[in-house]
């Protein structure tokens, strides 16, 4: 999507901080289609630390849940394509 049409990408994932490989490569891909002009909402499902303990995971679930919450209220008559990084082993939803 060009920036005078509605819609564009959104798109589900980590970005940095902590900064992992993942969300170096979420960050990148997003600056990509944003320098060729394509609309981008980011929905961050970062938990913000790498300590793996139950706030890490509270934190992880909210955030994905508002991620959920975000896609359902867009309006249905813009085209928006959904893009979403999976997060890979027991942090994945």
């Amino acid at each position: 999507m060009r920036p005078n049409q509605s819609g564009g990408v959104i798109f589900v994932g980590i970005l940095p901080p902590p900064v992992t490989g993942a969300n170096v490569i979420n960050a990148a891909c997003i600056a990509f289609l944003r320098k060729r002009g394509i609309a981008v909402k980011h929905l961050d499902t970062s938990p913000g630390s790498l300590r793996k303990d139950l706030t890490y995971h509270f934190r992880r679930i909210t955030r994905v849940f508002r991620c959920f919450t975000q896609i359902a209220a867009m309006p249905a008559a813009e085209p928006w394509v959904l893009y979403i990084s999976l997060a890979a082993g027991a942090g994945q939803l």
